[in-house]
């Protein structure tokens, strides 16, 4: 990678939360934000070499400055997760080639309604079930940009970060 162009990409890593790569991207977030350089991009990977979002770096003397985040999940972020995760309705190991796997439901969720992990012994969810579960865990991601992160965000870059987190655990 060269000048102010960075992609994050997320490790897998046998059952562990990657907060040591979260640490990774707040500090390259905060060194780009900080880098004069407009026109820089910030690509977030999800284990491969494809950006699963890419925010642009604007002035402010652009003609159209795109919005601050106000806190809330962006529409964008919760698109991204919905198109990358698909919906599953029967519980599936997402990481099948490795030992141990990820037993996922719905979007992506990897914790029933009640706060247990989901295993091959969850039960079918509808899709609207899987959204309610998508949303609170999108919440949960954007609590966790908003308490690591600490610049002010567009709300693209919010979008990238929540949905990247989301992916992260």
């Amino acid at each position: 990678m060269s000048g102010n162009s960075y992609c994050i990409r997320s490790i897998v890593v046998l059952g562990a939360c990657r907060t040591n790569h979260a640490a990774v991207l707040w500090r390259e977030l905060a060194q780009w934000k900080a880098a004069p350089a407009v026109g820089a991009t910030m690509e977030f990977c999800l284990d491969g070499d494809q950006p699963m979002a890419t925010v642009q770096k604007t002035t402010a003397s652009s003609k159209t400055q795109p919005p601050a985040w106000n806190g809330a999940v962006p529409a964008a972020a919760t698109a991204v997760v919905k198109r990358i995760e698909g919906f599953f309705s029967a519980p599936y190991d997402d990481n099948g080639a490795l030992p141990g796997g990820t037993w996922t439901i719905g979007y992506g969720s990897i914790v029933d309604a009640n706060g247990h992990p989901v295993s091959p012994a969850t039960p079918p969810i509808t899709e609207a079930e899987a959204e309610q579960w998508l949303r609170r865990d999108m919440e949960g991601a954007a609590r966790d940009v908003k308490l690591r992160v600490k610049v002010a965000l567009l709300e693209c870059e919010a979008a990238a970060l929540i949905s990247w987190t989301y992916n992260l655990c």
